[in-house]
């Protein structure tokens, strides 16, 4: 973190275009030139775990950290980078948004498109292209199963595509029950 002493700035006056103004100075403005934290601007990262937990109460939410990202092909990269690992195969929907491919370029990754209809992935190609993964691999290395899924269920680029609450859960129960058969 930058010595704060070292700011060239002892006050920054901004007009808004609404005419409203107001300045930075002090403790303040030194917060506002300083880098922030990975995580986020620190009472921004506050106030949405508080909106989240309030708003959707997900299970063992106290347990989990919050990330902000610059957008959502922030969001993609620093994703796929903590998972993905060169030689790696990746289940990806088909078409696949450019976004994600190139960043997944460089891993030299095996891309296994999923099929898509007018209500997103089928099931069904899924169910396929793990069995498919399922017969390649074997205990001694003789291949990789899928480390990932990459789907974009909402709003999916290139195509549009919002998957329905069934077709989510139909997809996830049959990935589920034949990458774990004994479930």
């Amino acid at each position: 973190m930058p010595n704060e002493m070292t700011f060239p700035f002892q006050e920054i006056n901004i007009v808004l275009k609404d005419g409203s103004r107001f300045s930075l100075q002090g403790a303040v403005l030194n917060s506002a030139l300083q880098y922030i934290p990975t995580q986020g601007y620190p009472p921004l990262v506050k106030t949405l775990k508080e909106f989240t937990k309030e708003t959707h109460n997900p299970p063992n939410w106290d347990n989990y950290e919050t990330l902000l990202t610059n957008g959502s092909q922030d969001g993609i990269s620093k994703s796929l980078e903590m998972i993905v690992q060169e030689g790696d195969s990746v289940l990806v929907q088909n078409p696949l948004y450019t976004g994600t491919e190139i960043i997944l370029k460089p891993y030299k990754v095996n891309l296994i498109g999923i099929e898509q209809d007018k209500y997103g992935i089928i099931p069904k190609k899924l169910v396929d292209a793990l069995e498919n993964c399922k017969a390649k691999y074997t205990e001694e290395g003789g291949g990789k199963m899928p480390k990932v899924l990459y789907i974009n269920p909402t709003g999916s680029n290139p195509t549009g595509i919002t998957m329905s609450t069934e077709r989510r859960r139909k997809s996830t129960r049959s990935a589920a029950s034949t990458y774990h058969p004994r479930r």
